[in-house]
């Protein structure tokens, strides 16, 4: 695939931002530069890890690699961390930003939505069905299994997609209001690069 985004493999789509946000002409910014890599790279690492417990259950002999590691405990520590109180917004972790923009996101419109609380029960589902796959030796089972893991993958990917979507809506609205802060602008070019595309995939005319 010989697909370039920003002159650079569509596969490093995630480190282009990055790399870009370090050489934007407007200056390194070391708050958005860390929500870059939130909402990029960890942010594909968890969803990833989600697709790859469903193709460890349809291949289960990978878990017998010595370098295996359960997939869903993956995309759990990607998004929560060590993060220990639920109802905090403080830290680094996806977790702590996505009840960050859902509390600026309620500010702004009046609606709030909680995308971790359903984030949590689709990885606790997911969590439960791997293992339950894993210690099945009926093929026609994980069959079975392995699709009922990949509604949840798709399910708890689509809520992982709502803070990019909110963060996309609030920083528009801050940037109107403030249309001299270069760092709104900023931001905004962000969450249009990780969320629009996401949108698109859901739904093409939305897009």
């Amino acid at each position: 695939d010989n697909k370039e985004f920003d002159d650079s493999p569509v596969g490093l789509f995630g480190h282009t931002i990055i790399m870009d946000e370090f050489d934007k002409k407007s200056g390194f910014n070391a708050q958005l530069t860390a929500e870059t890599i939130r909402a990029t790279n960890m942010w594909m690492a968890a969803t990833n890890a989600l697709y790859a417990g469903v193709h460890i259950c349809s291949n289960s002999e990978l878990a017998d690699e010595p370098s295996y590691v359960n997939s869903i405990d993956k995309a759990a520590a990607f998004w929560i961390g060590t993060h220990k109180d639920p109802d905090s917004s403080e830290g680094g972790s996806l977790y702590a930003w996505s009840n960050r923009i859902d509390e600026k996101f309620a500010e702004l419109s009046g609606s709030d939505f909680d995308a971790n609380v359903k984030i949590l029960e689709g990885l606790n589902a997911m969590q439960s069905e791997f293992a339950d796959c894993l210690g099945s030796s009926n093929a026609t089972e994980k069959e079975d299994m392995a699709y009922k893991m990949r509604v949840h993958a798709d399910d708890v990917a689509r809520y992982m997609t709502v803070p990019l979507v909110q963060s996309l809506i609030h920083s528009l609205a801050i940037a109107v209001d403030s249309p001299a802060s270069i760092d709104e602008a900023d931001r905004v070019i962000l969450y249009a690069l990780v969320a629009l595309p996401q949108i698109r995939i859901c739904d093409k005319n939305a897009y």
